[in-house]
């Protein structure tokens, strides 16, 4: 097995799914400066840790360990799109359709809302459409308007 190729394709990989080194080294359960020697080609994953990146990224641990080059690029998911949506409700609705479509882990799906929150910002205001309905007023997280108008 190629490490150099293995750190460029992990890299890669990671940042086709919108992830900083700290995000998925969260998601692993290990420390960045692990993520980068592997990104760096100076150490391997373990294989429980190799398993779960696979995961997370959608492709198989021997794609992923370079092992086989079997997969286009079109399996894995794409979270660079939601960085680009008006507000954090089209986010966060981005973000859960994403992780549902590729069945995402739960934590997956949470470190990217926690990502969106940091990006665009804890709601605020009063009176928008939440995300329990327009019926009962809130944060105005999904507010289509841009303001504090119920609609």
């Amino acid at each position: 097995m190629d490490k150099e190729k293995f750190a460029q394709r992990f890299k890669s990989l990671r940042e086709k799914i919108g992830l900083t080194q700290k995000e998925l080294a969260a998601l692993l359960g290990v420390k960045r400066s692990t993520v980068s020697s592997w990104e760096s080609a100076h150490r391997w994953p373990e294989i429980e840790k190799a398993q779960k990146a696979a995961e997370i990224f959608k492709v198989s641990v021997d794609y992923l360990l370079c092992i086989n080059d079997n997969l286009s690029t079109n399996n894995a998911p794409n979270f660079d799109v939601v960085w680009n949506e008006k507000n954090l409700g089209d986010a966060i609705s981005r973000i859960i359709n994403i992780c549902a479509e590729f069945k995402l882990s739960k934590d997956i799906m949470f470190e990217m809302i926690d990502k969106a929150v940091s990006i665009y910002g804890l709601p605020g205001g009063k009176g928008g459409i939440a995300a329990h309905g327009p019926n009962y007023p809130g944060s105005g997280a999904l507010n289509r308007n841009g303001d504090d108008s119920p609609y």
